[in-house]
């Protein structure tokens, strides 16, 4: 498919808001047995399984991030799941795995949730049912800022001070400069990066994952196409953002940049696609099946099949290359939903895998090992219907 001619997007500048009512529905509590929300489906994120009751410790950050970050004093470190279904995001106590269950105001559908490092820390969650991001402060867990975004809240990334969240109704990319003003989040909005014109030609096409670089280029994947979808590279000047890069790779695509690589799993072709972030020119092609849910840990890269919810298989790559031999299998057992997103814990020793869609309600985790990935005894039954998102919080 030939690019669009034009390069410029548009730009819609809007009042920093900052969100400082009481919110009626907000509640926390002791997590218990609440299934009342209906379901809805899987989409995209990244996978790890295996449960464990244990206090060992888990890795690095998630996307984009590859370091390992220290609990912060006077906070344990905690791993934040948006439990789609169920409205609520459960909070799994890094150290004890004893769950807290943090109610999204009005009745709001949680998506992928990112923590902020600004001053003390806050989680942007993003809620698809109110066309907004809500940020909560991650130590009262209240809720400290939203803003509004469009129709078809999905993945979203944050970087620094930098947040970015796709609306896959609206096929809009919506880009924030985050600041704290009185203990809560004020969200200014740099622009609005609407799909290119050629490819939202196509009956169906839609923006779905996005990342964020540290030189301030904005990567978008764009999904819907038959048996294959395009990354797009944005770079902002003169006020507003451009196209400078774009490839195309398999179907059903995710984000992820560590280092000098940009790493694309494509569910629909089973590859990842390794591209230079600056030009998006191809580095490899790795075969890898079911390449979905995508995160590192100590330089590892982890990729997870999202087709195998019975014998979870969770590929491994350094570089351009897979690293032989390190491929994780969980043992065949009682399908628990679909392996998604994954995170590791603040030491990158445990890693953490929703299982999405259906009535699932498991998040399973992994221990870190020499031999790779190893499955813990068994999954975590968080009572809340589809984990999806999940973020750590340090």
């Amino acid at each position: 498919m030939e690019r669009s001619g034009g390069l410029a997007y548009s730009q819609r500048m809007t009042k920093p808001i900052l969100f400082a009512a009481v919110m009626s529905a907000f509640l926390v509590s002791a997590c218990g047995d609440d299934d009342t929300a209906t379901d809805t489906g899987v989409d995209t994120a990244t996978d790890t399984g295996g449960a464990d009751t244990t206090a060992d410790d888990t890795g690095s950050d998630d996307v984009g991030a590859d370091t390992s970050d220290a609990a912060m004093p006077g906070r344990d470190a905690s791993v934040w799941v948006a439990a789609r279904g169920a409205g609520e995001i459960i909070v799994i106590d890094h150290a004890s795995q004893a769950l807290t269950t943090v109610t999204m105001p009005d009745t709001g559908e949680p998506m992928y949730a990112n923590f902020i490092d600004l001053d003390g820390g806050f989680v942007a969650v993003g809620d698809r049912a109110n066309d907004r991001v809500t940020f909560f402060d991650a130590n009262t867990r209240a809720p400290a800022g939203m803003v509004s975004v469009a129709d078809g809240v999905f993945h979203q990334w944050v970087n620094g001070n930098t947040f970015a969240v796709n609306a896959d109704v609206a096929n809009e990319t919506h880009v924030f400069t985050l600041t704290v003003e009185d203990g809560a989040i004020v969200a200014a909005q740099d622009g609005v990066i609407a799909m290119p014109s050629d490819l939202a030609a196509t009956d169906g096409a839609k923006p779905h994952d996005v990342f964020l670089a540290d030189d301030g280029g904005v990567f978008v994947t764009y999904i819907g196409f038959e048996m294959s979808s395009f990354v797009v590279r944005f770079d902002e000047a003169d006020g507003s953002f451009s196209e400078t890069a774009r490839a195309e790779v398999g179907g059903d695509s995710h984000l992820y940049l560590l280092d000098d690589l940009l790493y694309v799993p494509c569910q629909d072709s089973s590859e990842v696609h390794v591209l230079a972030p600056a030009t998006l020119a191809s580095q490899a092609v790795l075969a890898v099946p079911g390449a979905h849910g995508v995160t590192a840990n100590n330089g590892i890269v982890y990729v997870a099949n999202i087709n195998a919810p019975e014998s979870t298989v969770i590929a491994q790559i350094s570089g351009t290359a897979l690293v032989e031999g390190l491929a994780m299998v969980r043992p065949p057992a009682t399908a628990i939903g679909a392996p998604h997103n994954v995170w590791f814990g603040p030491d990158g020793v445990r890693a953490y895998l929703t299982h999405s869609g259906g009535d699932s309600t498991f998040v399973s985790t992994y221990t870190v090992t020499s031999e790779g990935l190893t499955a813990d005894a068994a999954p975590i039954d968080v009572g809340a219907v589809n984990p999806f998102g999940l973020t750590l919080v340090p």
